[in-house]
């Protein structure tokens, strides 16, 4: 294809997006235009997505595997990062996405992972997934000074600036909304599971077995003492046989030791209930003026 016809193609181009405005002004956009200059013109998308390329495979140009996009890190390595023997060579943004804000306002950013050598063009295990190592294509606001070209191993997701992640990026921005709808189930980890409470921060674990009871709320000595359950056991009180009087109990790992007398001694009821590390509770739940075990988990 002519110099005169990129030229002319990329200045039909240029009136339609800003997105191709960019892509005009840089050289990359000359290569995407020279291998397919009309497809890339009716086609929405990014320079590189500009070709229906399915990796040698069967799949229909209808599927992500021949879209055009590279897959993302976290499919293809695991990480969303760049895989080693890689480097960040370029990025854009889609704006609007949700992703990084509630409001939209705040951009959602791509980086290419490029490679200045071949690492085999596939798609990522079906169809389904999209290329990778097929497209050679670079933005180039990353890591100038590295002169190849490349080819795209797989794309890294953030709502961080590239320049943040990578002092090598400049600011220069590309825009391509279309892939905005890109995402992935490894881009959105599970929270991490809330930590367990631990039962000696909620409910301080015996260190001398040992109750130290009060009869009224003025401070001072005890009233009581008395010597019941091990050290390490989770001490609970309660009316266990409703007399109307709250005595001793201790939880050792799921098995509950009740005392029916403010007095040591061996236990009068025993039973199991909830696993070890709940925190273990005690109250009247049906009005029947016996208290009897709970947790809370």
């Amino acid at each position: 294809m002519s110099r005169r016809l990129v030229d002319q193609a990329g200045a039909v181009l240029e009136r339609r997006t800003s997105r191709r405005g960019f892509l005009i002004k840089s050289t990359m956009a000359a290569s995407a235009l020279t291998v397919s200059p009309w497809r890339y013109l009716l086609r929405p998308g990014s320079a590189y997505a500009a070709i229906c390329g399915c990796a040698g495979s069967t799949c229909d140009c209808g599927q992500a595997c021949c879209d055009g996009y590279t897959e993302f890190c976290c499919v293809v390595h695991g990480s969303n990062s760049c895989p080693p023997g890689s480097f960040t060579a370029g990025w854009w943004k889609a704006d609007g996405t949700g992703f990084c804000s509630a409001d939209r306002s705040l951009p959602r950013y791509y980086i290419d992972c490029n490679r200045c050598v071949e690492c085999g063009c596939r798609c990522g295990g079906s169809c389904d997934n999209r290329r990778t190592c097929c497209t050679h294509f670079r933005y180039g606001q990353c890591n100038q000074q590295v002169g190849c070209i490349g080819v795209i191993d797989c794309r890294v997701v953030t709502c961080t600036p590239p320049w943040d992640l990578d002092p090598t990026c400049t600011t220069a921005a590309a825009t391509d909304n279309f892939t905005g709808t890109h995402d992935a189930p490894c881009l959105h980890p599970p929270p991490p599971p809330r930590p367990q409470p631990e039962p000696l921060l909620l409910l301080r674990a015996m260190s001398e077995g040992r109750f130290f009871l009060s009869n009224t709320k003025m401070g001072g000595i005890a009233d009581v003492v008395v010597g019941y359950g091990d050290q390490g056991d989770i001490p609970i009180v309660g009316d266990w046989n409703g007399d109307g009087i709250d005595t001793p109990g201790v939880v050792r790992g799921d098995t509950w030791y009740l005392r029916n007398s403010n007095t040591g001694g061996t236990a009068d009821a025993a039973l199991e209930y909830g696993n070890p590390g709940d925190i273990p509770l005690a109250g009247d739940w049906n009005g029947d003026r016996r208290d009897s075990p709970g947790i809370a988990r």
